[in-house]
C-alpha cells in the first residue's frame, strides 16, 4: 500500500466498515522514515554474518 496507495481507494467499497476504518487509520498516519539498511556498521557480528548463511566445512576428520 506504501507504494500504490490509489489500490486502497479502489478496493475501499468492498471492504467491512471495521477494515475501512483500519485501512483509513493506515493511510492516514504519517510515513514512517525508510531506514539504511546497508549499514551493518552497528549491527553485531552474528546478525551481518550468520552462521547457517555460510556452507559448512567437510569434515573429514569423521572418516
Amino acid at each position: 500500500m506504501a507504494s500504490q496507495p490509489q489500490l486502497a481507494e479502489e478496493v475501499m467499497q468492498w471492504l467491512s466498515t471495521q477494515a475501512r476504518a483500519v485501512l483509513n487509520s493506515y493511510l492516514s498516519a504519517p510515513p514512517k522514515p525508510v531506514i539504511d539498511s546497508t549499514d551493518n556498521s552497528n549491527l553485531p557480528e552474528i546478525l551481518v554474518s550468520p552462521p547457517w548463511r555460510s556452507k559448512k566445512k567437510n569434515d573429514s576428520s569423521t572418516s
